[in-house]
């Protein structure tokens, strides 16, 4: 993605390639309010898009790029609306805004472009996601685990995060720790994943699910 965005740059000196990754994955926040997490995403979701990253309008030249932004492909023509590509493509940029969040969550909520982007999510971030958060924070040296209890504490008085907090609970598990934190995650969906309890004695308690559903295709941790 790096060189993909490097090369996406040349065509405009005022946008390096860092830039227009930060707004294909602000993008894919998006479409997490969509019914397969892919789109559509409409151009006024686009320039959105831009403005908060950039702080600006685009311009001319910006509009040519945000008009070719690699991994998105038209949805439908006669609306000019776009879709991501590839569901796995979808989730690796997802994993951006959930990163940020943990390593920094009162920030993201004084930005409204995120809040609003993460309130309108309806399920799990995703395997693909929650795996690319937990190597984000990995590679992050100021990152420690305690950092996973603040972010829980940051979503209790924002209810419209159920689905972050769902996204909190994957991450807590795949990296094996145990939080301090007791949060309840209700009616939030975790399609084509189960969340199960790590190998080894991991105190989950903490995570509450209270009204646990079986569907088809995931599974709630007890």
């Amino acid at each position: 993605m790096e060189k993909i965005f490097e090369r996406e740059s040349r065509i405009s000196p005022n946008l390096d390639g860092a830039t227009l990754r930060r707004i294909l994955e602000r993008l894919a926040t998006v479409a997490r309010a969509t019914s397969d997490g892919l789109g559509p995403i409409t151009q006024q979701q686009i320039r959105t898009a831009y403005i908060q990253v950039c702080d600006s309008e685009p311009d001319e030249q910006a509009n040519l790029l945000l008009q070719r932004l690699p991994g998105l492909g038209v949805y439908r023509d006669e609306d000019d609306s776009r879709t991501f590509v590839d569901i796995e493509l979808a989730e690796v940029c997802r994993a951006r805004d959930v990163t940020d969040f943990i390593m920094d969550p009162y920030t993201s909520l004084h930005n409204e472009g995120w809040k609003g982007s993460m309130a309108l999510a309806t399920s799990f971030v995703g395997q693909t996601a929650s795996t690319r958060v937990c190597r984000n924070l990995r590679d992050e040296r100021r990152f420690v685990s305690s950092m996973i209890d603040a972010a829980f504490r940051a979503t209790d008085t924002h209810p419209e995060l159920g689905a972050l907090r769902a996204d909190l609970a994957a991450i807590t598990v795949e990296i094996a720790y145990p939080p301090a934190v007791e949060t309840i995650i209700d009616g939030e969906l975790f399609e084509n994943y189960t969340l199960g309890p790590p190998p080894g004695k991991i105190n989950l308690s903490n995570l509450r699910f209270p009204d646990p559903t079986l569907n088809p295709t995931g599974t709630f941790l007890r």
